[in-house]
């Protein structure tokens, strides 16, 4: 609930009873008084008008809604004239503030501005929230239809408009779309409620042409509700809507395109009301245009039974005009009661009056109207429109129109209030989620439950009732009943109007459809849609030792049956002989003994044909095996119930080269009540060929592999030993033959030995060559070391030698300076002698 609903109203009940020598205002000495009852911010009404008397007696009750009280609340009397302006006869006021709240007051104002007159009222000020206040059962629904408009009145500058229609009733106020031009079609329905003290108020109509900076009041129209509601029959007619300016609540601007409004707050500004414009010369009011309208009202009990009925027929699973304890406890299960088996025994037997142990739909509505708890729903899943703030008999109204023109399509609503129980980890059942695990991402992902999938699964195993007769025959036919009747309605062309819904709901890429949109006449047809060959590869498709997925699908693998009953498959008398329809077929069991297990689930928004996995040849179609309608949900095959050994199907025996014999089983489920195939014996068959299809709901397709014949994929047999189904599409790979794979798995082998023998050869002869190479580097290091001792011994020789060259050569010289020396010395002496 919003924040503006637990907020406490201030509520103003008040009744105008009567007026004692009040003033004349006609000449024959008498008036044509009424009153004006308003706050200047929020509220104005009118009484009705009181002919020729100065005693009126009016007793018209209106009751006033605000957050914040207002001071004063103001009674203007007025002398309606028709042609020309309504003189005031008086005026009069309460101070809302100084009465203490709950208790009745009655009161005789005496009018001020004129000498004589009073006015006798009786007024109540209370304190609740609105739904506290409204919660009375309401007389009937007046459906008010706004058609069109003709010959409205320009008020642009430019000869042009841009007109829109207002209702208000009380609380309600309602806005059409704003069109352009004089003579718009709007055909906004407007749903007013009729309580007992509202049935002689009068509907507010108000004609606007919208402008950027403040909307003109074209014109405005009283019309009493009384004269609408007197009988149940759809009529249309026209209203003239004359050019005054009555009422006009300041947030009415604000309303949205068909939408209720909620109260608002006061507003810091004082909203004028517009005065009176002149009449004609005629005398009569000018009138500002036409407007076309269609009403039709519905008393509350025929909203009852238009809204318990369609779900009524729904549960009757034996079509006898009434419910049985069982068909009674899946109906409130439907609706996700949280009601104890105890309280719907006592409810039942309540209202089986006669002990007859069936209830009829007149019993059957009355003990519902307090059952219903529909208050938790905040949106109208048909409609989208918000439902907060409505009342339980709002809402149930509501929804009951909407679905009457959506063809009582329940599945829409019930996805809607079914509870997902998930604080219950003792019931998985009632959980609202499967996870599974989508390989082409490689995320766990969450799959959405479908209504009738919860309504069948809570129908089934949450209450004690339906627990104990699970398995019966009431149980199974009130699951074949939905089936069937789900059926009739895809089947319907009023069905196709759904597809678009289904389409964004499920986020369906229809540029993988074969065909386009507007082609699929019916639901099922879309539903059992075909699709472009390029959008569904087939994985290896040349290699027929690969198995691919026959379906979109959410797929489990087992190695063997008692695998599958291990880890999966929870009925107590599932086997294969079961599964391929008992007795009779004994000797197919024990051809396919410890054999493997294949189960594709296809989920509603899956692609619903079914494809060849393998390449062979058709060798027997068996006939249908006629059986119930349980849901193919994990969240009923990880119970006891044997679904797939229980549910209509149907077993194929094929041919292979690659994987021997194999069985293919088409499973129906809940709302599943067509098997189509597109086979004959003996056809040959390619990987990815037509098999066959499901229409409308969930379903299954179990292949089942002789032993030693496949070799699963190991993601698959990963994810289904974690208790997960794994996400795949048509063609996808899902195992190879288990001969090739051996043969791949000798070559394997024999590769990994040669790769380790040759790995161990390149070793030998690294460490040879590193041997060789350690030797060489050796040698060469000693070679070198010697080399270089050999260098350095000639070095020091030479720089041994060096020296005393060096003092031979200094030597050597010396001698011949000393020489040259001597030789100077000697001429020297010779010339001195």
């Amino acid at each position: 609930m919003s924040k503006t609903l637990v907020k406490k109203y201030n509520i103003v009940e008040v009744t105008v009873v009567k007026g004692n020598n009040l003033v004349a205002k006609d000449l024959g000495g008498t008036s044509d008084p009424f009153v004006k009852v308003f706050d200047p911010k929020q509220h104005n009404v009118l009484t009705k008008v009181a002919k020729k008397t100065l005693n009126p007696e009016w007793n018209d009750f209106f009751d006033f809604t605000y957050i914040k009280l207002p001071e004063f609340l103001h009674f203007n009397v007025y002398d309606y004239d028709k042609s020309s302006k309504n003189d005031l006869i008086g005026t009069a006021r309460i101070k809302l503030k100084c009465l203490k709240k709950g208790a009745l007051y009655k009161k005789e104002l005496i009018l001020r501005g004129v000498p004589k007159g009073t006015i006798h009222v009786e007024i109540k000020v209370l304190q609740a929230n609105r739904i506290q206040q409204l919660e009375k059962r309401p007389l009937g629904l007046l459906r008010l239809t706004i058609l069109e408009g003709a010959e409205i009145k320009k008020s642009d500058l430019i000869g042009k408009g841009d007109p829109y229609v207002t209702v208000l009733f009380g609380h309600q106020a309602y806005k059409t779309q704003i069109l352009k031009g004089d003579k718009p079609i709007w055909k906004t329905e407007c749903r007013v409620w009729v309580h007992e003290h509202t049935k002689n108020h009068k509907l507010s109509i108000g004609l606007w042409d919208s402008d950027k900076k403040k909307d003109d009041q074209l014109g405005h129209k009283y019309q009493d509700i009384s004269t609408l509601i007197e009988d149940q029959e759809k009529k249309e007619f026209w209203i003239d809507i004359p050019q005054e300016h009555h009422t006009l609540d300041s947030h009415l601007t604000g309303a949205k395109h068909g939408g209720k409004l909620e109260d608002k707050s006061e507003g810091s500004k004082k909203k004028k009301l517009k005065k009176e414009k002149k009449k004609s010369e005629e005398g009569e009011p000018k009138i500002v245009g036409k407007l076309k309208v269609r009403t039709q009202y519905l008393p509350q009990g025929d909203l009852d039974k238009m809204f318990w009925n369609c779900f009524l027929e729904h549960f009757d699973t034996d079509n006898n005009g009434s419910l049985d304890k069982l068909e009674l406890t899946a109906l409130l299960e439907a609706f996700g009661t949280t009601l104890t088996d105890e309280e719907i025994d006592k409810i039942f037997d309540e209202s089986d009056v006669d002990n007859s142990g069936d209830l009829t739909f007149d019993e059957i509505i009355g003990c519902l109207k307090n059952t219903q708890g529909l208050t938790s729903l905040k949106y109208d899943p048909i409609s989208n429109l918000s439902l907060e703030g409505m009342t339980q008999y709002e809402i149930l109204g509501t929804i009951a129109l909407n679905m009457e023109a959506a063809g009582n399509d329940i599945e829409l609503l019930m996805d809607s209030y079914i509870p997902s129980g998930e604080n219950d980890p003792e019931e998985r059942i009632k959980s609202s989620r499967i996870q599974v695990f989508k390989r082409e991402t490689g995320q766990i992902v969450d799959e959405k439950i479908p209504a009738y999938i919860k309504s069948s699964l809570r129908s089934m195993y949450r209450s004690k009732t339906s627990r104990k007769t699970i398995g019966t025959s009431k149980v199974k036919n009130l699951l074949k009943n939905l089936t069937i009747k789900q059926g009739k309605q895809k089947d319907d062309p009023k069905s196709k109007k759904h597809i678009k819904g289904f389409v964004k709901e499920h986020n369906i890429n229809l540029e993988e459809v074969l065909l386009p949109l507007d082609k699929f006449n019916t639901y099922n047809e879309f539903f059992s849609r075909k699709l472009k060959p390029s959008s569904r590869p087939i994985s290896e498709k040349e290699n027929t030792s690969v198995a691919t997925s026959p379906a979109d699908c959410r797929m489990s693998a087992f190695n063997t049956v008692s695998e599958s009953k291990e880890l999966w498959i929870k009925g107590k008398n599932f086997t294969l002989q079961n599964l391929f329809g008992g007795e009779e077929q004994q000797e197919l069991a024990k051809e396919f003994s410890g054999g493997a297990v294949v189960i594709a689930r296809l989920s509603p928004q899956d692609y619903h044909r079914v494809h060849f996995g393998v390449c062979g040849t058709v060798k027997k179609i068996h006939p249908v095996i006629e059986g119930a309608y349980y849901t193919v949900s994990p969240l009923a095959i990880n119970t006891e119930v044997d679904v797939y050994t229980e549910n209509k199907r149907q077993v194929i025996e094929i041919e292979t080269e690659e994987f021997g014999k194999v069985v293919c089983i088409f499973v129906g489920a809940t709302c599943v009540g067509s098997i189509c195939l597109e086979v004959e014996e003996n056809d040959k068959f390619h990987k990815g060929d037509p098999f066959g299809y499901f229409k409308f709901g969930g379903s299954t397709q179990i292949v089942v592999f002789q032993k030693e014949q496949i070799a699963f994929d190991n993601d698959l047999l990963e994810n289904t030993g974690k208790g997960i189904e794994t996400l795949i599409k048509m063609g996808d790979r899902i195992g190879i033959a288990k001969s090739q794979n051996e043969n791949l798995e000798e070559k394997e082998i024999k590769k990994e030995k040669k790769k380790k023998k040759s790995g161990e050869e390149e070793k030998k002869k690294k460490s040879k060559k590193k041997k060789s190479s350690s030797e060489k580097e050796k040698k060469t290091t000693k070679k070198k070391s010697s080399q270089k001792t050999d260098q350095d011994e000639k070095k020091k020789k030479k720089d041994t030698k060096k020296p005393k060259e060096d003092e031979k050569k200094k030597n050597k010289k010396g001698s011949k300076f000393s020489k040259l020396k001597n030789k100077i010395k000697k001429k020297k002496k010779e010339s001195k002698k």
